[in-house]
């Protein structure tokens, strides 16, 4: 993809400027959070908004932190960046991608500041403790949460977690090991498709097209299939939210694999591939590395859950971080100043990547 080759203006910025970014991407994300997602019809979307307004908040800080580790005032920033953050997604969620997404993209923050250039064994080794670090919020977040307590307040939700038992994260556990039974899902799709239900040529195209309207406005609105398989599975005494995680195979099963197959491998395919070489040629730049990374957890969620909503999901959350970028540069221009570009040709970008 040319256009992920095209010459763009490193940022430089000082320390302070660069924390000042930070605090401020998170000030915006509490806004859209709290204040403009109370706006009718399009509420939803600046809460999305505020998920990549907070990646780019802690992405900035642990780049920062990363350069500077023995500075203690920066690690009790990023702290606090990552406390307000993780506490502002539990307010009324119910998920957990957005808080894991937080942690992922620092993770690949510090992969492109200072990971890459370590040995195998030291790169395994702050792996391994990172994985592990998320791995235990998966966990701990999963068991606490309850279909019947979707509104909790952030101190109901860490008074649920308090509470979570040794069988509540065996359950987890297992549900995490098996992709959330994607895979079986992915096969009962498989087995009931055309005999038992028609295929729905497309319907992820569909839903994504259809996500922004309001289904006030839009009755015949199609559903997302996780919830669509529970009707058809006839599952029983579950919440009205209850959704099961189809996967991409699952999804490219349902939408007619002789057209979904090459259509959705080639779409995914280009989309990563821009992404991972624009990343590649500006892995030096913290804004371009932030911006493309703030839907990295969305992306890990392909294989196993709602595809057409994880991808739009995915867009929001870079778009919330694109924005701070693009607004702050228009009145920080003495800060944010622009160093030459160093161009990458599309074998030094692989090579990067």
């Amino acid at each position: 993809m040319p256009s992920a080759f095209i010459p763009r203006p490193r940022r430089i910025v000082s320390s302070s400027a660069m924390v000042g970014i930070a605090f401020f991407a998170l000030a915006f994300g509490l806004l859209c959070r709290f204040v403009l997602s109370q706006i009718p019809v399009i509420g939803q979307i600046p809460i999305e908004l505020a998920v990549g307004c907070f990646s780019l908040a802690c992405c900035l800080m642990v780049w920062e932190w990363g350069k500077q580790s023995w500075n203690p005032m920066l690690g009790a920033l990023l702290l606090l960046a990552i406390t307000v953050s993780v506490l502002a997604l539990l307010v009324n969620a119910f998920g957990r991608r957005e808080i894991l997404g937080i942690f992922m993209c620092m993770a690949w923050m510090l992969f492109y500041l200072k990971w890459r250039t370590l040995s195998l064994g030291n790169l395994l080794g702050r792996v391994a403790i990172w994985g592990t670090l998320i791995v235990t919020i998966t966990v701990v977040f999963s068991s606490a949460r309850s279909g019947g307590e979707k509104n909790r307040s952030a101190a109901e939700y860490l008074q649920a977690i308090g509470n979570i038992s040794m069988n509540d994260i065996e359950e987890q556990l297992m549900g995490g090991l098996s992709g959330q039974f994607a895979g079986g899902i992915s096969m009962w799709i498989y087995e009931t498709r055309p005999d038992d239900f028609a295929y729905d040529t497309l319907h992820t195209v569909r839903y994504i097209v259809t996500l922004p309207i309001p289904r006030e406005s839009y009755p015949g609105k199609p559903n997302s299939l996780g919830k669509l398989l529970v009707k058809q599975a006839m599952i029983t005494r579950v919440g009205d939210d209850h959704n099961l995680g189809p996967g991409l195979i699952g999804h490219t099963i349902n939408d007619f694999p002789w057209i979904a197959l090459p259509l959705y491998a080639i779409g995914l395919a280009l989309i990563f591939r821009y992404i991972d070489t624009r990343v590649a040629s500006n892995c030096q730049d913290p804004f371009q590395v932030a911006i493309l990374g703030a839907g990295v957890s969305q992306i890990l969620a392909l294989a196993r859950g709602e595809l057409g909503q994880f991808l739009v999901l995915m867009f929001c959350y870079m778009a919330g971080a694109w924005f701070i970028i693009q607004f702050i540069s228009l009145f920080l221009s003495g800060e944010f100043a622009e160093s030459e570009d160093v161009e990458f040709s599309e074998d030094e970008a692989a090579e990067e990547a």
